[in-house]
């Protein structure tokens, strides 16, 4: 049986400890962006994401005369522990859904490390 959106049991083979970094890097459509950063936002001890404007083109999208890049939004969280990573990238999989193929893409990391600018704060002190 395939895997229903709210299921994603796959996420749950990722290795990890709880103490790693992760970092999660969300592109999807533009106008679930507001969306997504409500539902963020309502998570407990959220700290917080950044957001840029992209463009790109998925499998299939590129003809030898017209090259047509589309619109997206990236997001960047990074979240201690695995288990905060696996509900932030479910939630972003949920929210960001539309059932098309141009939703966007997950690409979840473990980090090696953090430093905050300002303080120099390291690794979970610096989220």
């Amino acid at each position: 049986m395939a895997e229903t959106l709210h299921d994603l049991t796959r996420l749950d083979a990722w290795t990890g400890d709880a103490d790693d970094l992760w970092l999660i890097t969300a592109i999807i459509q533009p106008f679930k962006l507001e969306a997504l950063t409500l539902a963020l936002d309502a998570l407990p001890e959220f700290g917080g994401m950044t957001v840029s404007d992209c463009r790109g083109f998925g499998r299939g999208r590129v003809r030898s005369d017209v090259i047509d890049y589309s619109n997206k939004s990236r997001i960047d969280v990074a979240v201690p522990g695995r288990g905060r990573a696996l509900d932030v990238a479910r939630l972003i999989a949920r929210v960001a859904h539309t059932g098309r193929g141009d939703d966007g893409k997950l690409f979840i990391s473990r980090l090696s490390g953090v430093v905050g600018i300002r303080d120099f704060d390291v690794d979970h002190d610096a989220l």
